[in-house]
């Protein structure tokens, strides 16, 4: 992280359990980087079985070391692999998920048919009070909707995943750049019981208060976005491998130059 650039780096984790705990793998690693000159948003994401050399733990995904570590480790791996320094951290499960989404009303995104049908089938699992999507095209998502959309996975691949969870966050963000000071206040005090974070309410309040700018803008990139390898190992499982030095250097370009790599598929 350059100091004095007026942007913060926070490391956003959802980890994969289903009940009222913050504990194991982080199946969603994203950096937030918040632009408090100009409001913007950046969402970095990375394949949760990219392959890193894990401090104590030897080649492991990128995924294990929150479940190893905590959140110090799972920002450590982050830190030593991408060279940044980040300090905070959003942790938040999947239950936690749909009432974060529900608070802020739920969020607008684009699903396609195949999209649709994937997420009623995975809704079985996470709710059957919950109704289920009706339509494709633009809708609005409750949160047990825009969770079991976030889930989809063998409609394509993990990294078409990491894109759904992207867009979930980007209308997350969206519809908070929306809000007036007194109401974004209000929902940061009704959602921080919700989430884990090394950040106290008067902080991410602040932290807030900068989407509201107008003008500022969401983008969002994810690694791997091109030449990716995967390969099986007996005690990992598939690993994506890609040159993370070339891709700490793509993202300091993104973040701090406002520089996009070629993404070429």
């Amino acid at each position: 992280q350059i100091t004095g650039t007026g942007i913060v780096n926070i490391a956003l984790f959802g980890v994969d359990s289903r009940i009222d705990t913050f504990t194991g793998l982080s199946d969603s690693i994203i950096i937030a980087s918040i632009n408090k000159k100009t409001g913007s948003v950046k969402l970095t994401s990375f394949a949760r079985d990219t392959q890193v050399d894990l401090e104590g733990f030897g080649i492991q995904k990128i995924n294990a070391a929150y479940s190893k570590g905590g959140p110090e480790l799972a920002i450590k791996t982050l830190n030593q692999n991408f060279k940044m320094n980040i300090q905070d951290y959003v942790t938040i499960n999947m239950r936690q998920l749909i009432n974060v989404i529900d608070v802020a009303g739920g969020v607008t995104i684009d699903i396609t048919e195949d999209e649709r049908i994937s997420a009623n089938g995975i809704m079985r699992e996470i709710s059957n009070k919950e109704p289920r999507i009706k339509k494709s095209g633009t809708v609005n998502l409750t949160g047990a909707q825009a969770t079991a959309f976030c889930r989809i996975r063998h409609l394509d691949s993990d990294l078409y995943r990491m894109d759904r969870q992207k867009k979930v966050l980007e209308a997350l963000f969206a519809k908070a750049k929306t809000l007036s000071v007194k109401k974004l206040a209000e929902t940061v005090h009704t959602i921080s019981p919700m989430v884990q974070t090394s950040m106290d309410n008067d902080d991410i309040l602040k932290l807030s208060k900068v989407l509201t700018i107008d003008g500022a803008k969401i983008e969002s990139l994810r690694f791997p976005h091109t030449n990716t390898k995967y390969q099986s190992s007996a005690a990992t499982g598939w690993l994506i491998k890609y040159d993370l030095d070339e891709a700490a250097d793509q993202l300091h370009k993104f973040v701090f130059d406002d520089i996009r790599p070629d993404l070429k598929q």
